[in-house]
This record gives C-alpha cells, structure tokens and sequence, in this order.
C-alpha cells in the first residue's frame, strides 16, 4: 500500500451520492440563490448534505440530496435524523405570540432535494417526527 493510500481517508459514501450533491448545490446556488453554502462528508453522516442560508432566510437549513428513484423508508429517514447535527437557532426557548409561552420543540427538519434523470431540483421540508400544523 503506498503513502498516498495510507494517509487518505477512506469515503463511505459512494460516488452517485457525491454526483448528487453537486446538482443540488449548483441548483441552490445558481437557481435558488442560497449563500453561506457548505458539503458535509462526514463518515458519521449516512449521506452527504449541504447547509446553507435560503435567500429570504437567516438561520442555516439542511438539504439532503436524492434521486427520484430512491425508495425511503423510515429507518433510512430515522438515521438521517439521528446524524443531524443542530444548527444554530434550532434550541427551543423562543417566545411565540400568545403571552410568550415557550414553544414546544418542532424537532429537526430538513428540505430533500429531489433530483430527477434530467437534472431537475425539486425541494420538499421533511420534519422529524409529527409536527403541529401552524394556525392561519
């Protein structure tokens, strides 16, 4: 084995999860206009994800990059959850509008960015969990 090798780190994730993440980050730079974008490739994380702020935002999202064809079941969303580290912002304790009760904890949420054979980016949020709707 040569040196090159030894002080290499050994990727988990394979390469069409990398080929996805480049589409989505393109696309949520280019198209959607995020900024403050980041890859995270860490062997703790079951896939790669990006982080970043969306262009009306001010705290950073996950987004997790995936192809149309995947079939996700729960565990496959449970492990991405459970890797999901915090972002800065996503503690409970903020003060709502009625009185200022403590909120409850909404849980991790995340947007997927679906890529299709053409290329084409479509976001969904994904919350863990069962989240209470928001009243109009």
């Amino acid at each position: 084995m040569s040196t090159a090798e030894a002080t290499t780190p050994t990727d988990p994730h394979p390469q069409y999860l990398h080929n996805l993440l480049q589409i989505v980050h393109t696309n949520l730079q280019h198209q959607a206009d995020w900024h403050s974008l980041s890859t995270h490739t860490s062997p703790s994380l079951p896939r790669p994800l990006i982080s970043g702020i969306p262009p009306e935002g001010t705290k950073q999202e996950w987004v997790l990059p995936v192809s149309l064809r995947e079939k996700w079941s729960l565990r496959k969303w449970a492990e991405v959850f459970d890797a999901l580290p915090e972002m800065d912002g996503d503690e409970g304790g903020d003060e709502d509008d009625d009185g200022g009760k403590e909120k409850e904890k909404e849980g991790k949420k995340l947007m997927m960015g679906v890529v299709s054979d053409d290329s084409t980016v479509v976001y969904y949020v994904v919350g863990e969990g069962i989240i209470k709707p928001k009243q109009n």
